[in-house]
């Protein structure tokens, strides 16, 4: 079969298809796949694919997760530093950059993305669910004994 066009009505079904399906294998665990089916809608958006920011935002932040779940954390921090630089008010990319740093034990680095976290997330208006997210979390584990996350789960910024 004829490769299809970036922007032709081929290219948008298979980029619906490839992101329905990385949703899938996300929420199943199977991160390898995810990350890889992540990492396809991401390429063909780039060569002008129609994908909303909305769905990039996602994307791109989900592949990110599951590179780092995968123990591929050098590439988690790559994947997530260029989300953050496409959607730098994310508290979102933030979170799990800050999951990421934590897991490396670059607590500084954690902090940091941490409390930007809280902060676009009080402007979004999910500082709640964000600190409720951070005390169920394990790959904040290394950065819980800090007394940085402890005022900043009492008291959101």
């Amino acid at each position: 079969r004829p490769a299809c066009d970036p922007s032709d009505e081929c290219t948008a079904l298979h980029l619906d298809r490839t992101i329905s399906q990385a949703h899938d294998e996300f929420d199943a665990d199977r991160f390898y796949a995810a990350a890889g089916l992540y990492g396809l809608a991401i390429s063909l958006a780039e060569k002008g694919a129609p994908l909303s920011k909305e769905n990039r935002h996602t994307a791109m932040t989900r592949r990110g997760v599951s590179l780092r779940a995968l123990g591929l954390h050098e590439q988690s921090i790559t994947a997530l530093k260029q989300a953050e630089k496409e959607f730098p008010k994310s508290s979102m990319v933030h979170y799990e950059l800050a999951a990421t740093y934590s897991r490396l034990g670059h607590l500084r680095r954690a902090k940091k993305h941490l409390k930007r976290c809280l902060h676009f997330a009080q402007k979004e208006g999910t500082a709640d669910q964000a600190v409720s997210a951070m005390k169920r979390d394990p790959d904040l584990a290394a950065i819980k004994r800090t007394k940085t996350y402890l005022r900043l789960t009492r008291n959101p910024i």
